[in-house]
């Protein structure tokens, strides 16, 4: 006689709707996209397409191979600076991926700003607290835990126009590590027999002109615009979509014009905080200086000379520690 059997009944909850996100398995980088499809949970690629494994690589492109893009990245190292705001190189529009770190903490704080002069992050001597900046077309992070932390910037992009990345610098730089991406842009080839819209243009200039191609080409030489410093709007002599970060970890410094002025206001440091918690502030101190010893000198010998505004920086932030106070007698 065969034993008998028990059969037992187990009761599934429902399947859920169609579409609700889940949690699946890894693939690559990307799980991002995992929805329930009649009670499965499966993966979509980046190309929208359910099952796909098609996934972004590292230029942003779906289904790409990274050959789009090249990366660009540089080390910050100059350790003395002048106090205050330096411009440690100029990232370009449309870069992507941004990862930009300090190599230690230090006192000295990261900014970022904008080619009209306006600040996106720790401009005008404020400091920014940890926190998502909105800009240029896209996002930027900035992580600032406290005094024993590096701080560091990032952002997917890309950049809808070019970005200063500068230092507030206080005391020696230990180094800046900076890098993004740069799409590989290729021209098209140009074909024989087909003209641009400007190449048919100046074709037709040509044809109209009374001068000969030589007298033209003389012509054309002597109307040629001439650059001066004042036509490179980021104060380096050097052209925005030329600048990419420097060879030697500093700017290229204009070279100066005309007769040298003997003296110059300089900043030399900052006052002492004036609270030891809780926020004070620190004020610049602006000195006369001989240009050629950097020697201090009365201040009558710049009096022909604008000023510096007065800046003001945030310091000892950290909350004071709370104490017990005697108070009156009740």
């Amino acid at each position: 006689r065969a034993p008998s059997r028990t059969l037992g009944r187990a009761t599934l909850n429902a399947t859920v709707e169609d579409g609700t996100p889940c949690r699946g398995y890894i693939i690559g980088h990307d799980t991002d996209r995992w929805i329930c499809i009649t009670g499965q949970c499966k993966h979509v690629g980046c190309d929208g397409v359910v099952g796909s494994d098609q996934r972004y690589d590292s230029c942003g492109v779906c289904g790409g191979n990274n050959s789009t893009c090249r990366v660009v990245s540089g080390l910050f190292t100059r350790p003395q600076l002048p106090v205050g705001y330096n411009l440690i190189t100029q990232i370009p529009r449309a870069a992507c991926n941004l990862s930009i770190t300090e190599l230690k903490q230090s006192r000295n704080y990261l900014a970022l700003r904008k080619i009209d002069g306006t600040f996106i992050l720790n401009g005008n001597w404020a400091i920014n607290w940890s926190g998502e900046f909105d800009a240029l077309g896209t996002k930027f992070s900035y992580h600032r835990e406290d005094d024993n932390t590096a701080e560091s910037i990032s952002s997917p992009g890309p950049l809808a126009e070019p970005l200063d990345l500068m230092v507030i610098y206080q005391q020696p730089n230990p180094g800046i590590k900076y890098q993004y991406q740069l799409p590989v842009m290729s021209p098209p080839p140009q074909q024989s027999g087909v003209y641009r819209a400007k190449d048919i243009s100046s074709l037709l200039r040509q044809a109209d002109s009374p001068y000969r191609p030589e007298e033209r080409a003389q012509r054309d030489k002597a109307a040629e615009p001439r650059h001066s410093g004042k036509s490179f709007p980021y104060g380096n002599n050097v052209l925005g979509s030329d600048l990419q970060g420097y060879s030697r970890d500093e700017a290229p410094k204009p070279k100066p014009k005309g007769k040298k002025k003997k003296f110059s206001w300089k900043i030399t440091g900052f006052t002492e905080c004036s609270k030891s918690c809780g926020g004070g502030i620190q004020t610049a101190i602006v000195v006369c200086i001989r240009d050629k010893t950097q020697l201090r000198v009365p201040e009558k010998r710049c009096a022909s000379l604008e000023k510096p505004s007065p800046q003001v920086m945030r310091c000892n932030l950290k909350p004071c520690v709370a104490e017990w106070v005697g108070g009156e007698w009740g």
